[in-house]
């Protein structure tokens, strides 16, 4: 989707696992994208960068490969809008990601929600699990929402040796508001 006041473009992609593979504005990029994954063929293993977002924690949940590479479903909504549908996973979670662009008064935005629904007759807990490669430089605002957090600081953060740090501190993150 384009919008032409604000020269924003939104690049998503059904194939390998339902991402962003572009937000610019002005044609300047917010998602580092990999020179290697231009040559992607189905089947064949490649580095996936650029916007993911996925459930997890990875270390802990199934394994789920039809969300984290598979082919999903595409479908636009509506004017400036589009909506990605995960294949039904053997691991029991199917992922709905719906995707619009928002003009804001001083700039453009892209929404994205996830939407997980358990597929199983099991109960299942995961979380969201972001993950985008961006060029540094910028700022990443992601609403906390009303639901009170299970970690100290609202975040958890991979360390050496595949920890997960659910204590961390990092002075670059700061809640708002």
């Amino acid at each position: 989707a384009i919008d032409r006041e604000f020269k924003t473009r939104a690049v998503l992609c059904p194939q390998v696992g339902g991402r962003v593979l572009e937000f610019s504005v002005d044609g300047k990029d917010a998602m580092y994208f990999d020179e290697a994954e231009k040559n992607w063929k189905p089947g064949k293993a490649v580095s996936i960068s650029a916007g993911r977002f996925d459930y997890g924690p990875e270390l802990t949940v199934t394994l789920h490969p039809k969300a984290w590479a598979g082919e999903w479903t595409a479908e636009i909504t509506k004017t400036y809008s589009a909506k990605l549908t995960s294949p039904r996973e053997d691991a029991g979670i199917q992922l709905v990601r719906e995707f619009r662009l928002i003009a804001l008064d001083t700039f453009v935005g892209l929404s994205c929600k996830q939407t997980m629904t358990n597929v199983s007759k099991e109960t299942r807990e995961v979380c969201h699990w972001g993950r985008s490669f961006s060029p540094g430089g910028g700022i990443c605002v992601i609403p906390l929402g009303d639901s009170p957090s299970r970690f100290p600081a609202k975040y958890a953060l991979y360390e050496d040796s595949a920890i997960i740090n659910v204590r961390a501190t990092d002075d670059r993150i700061r809640e708002r508001d």
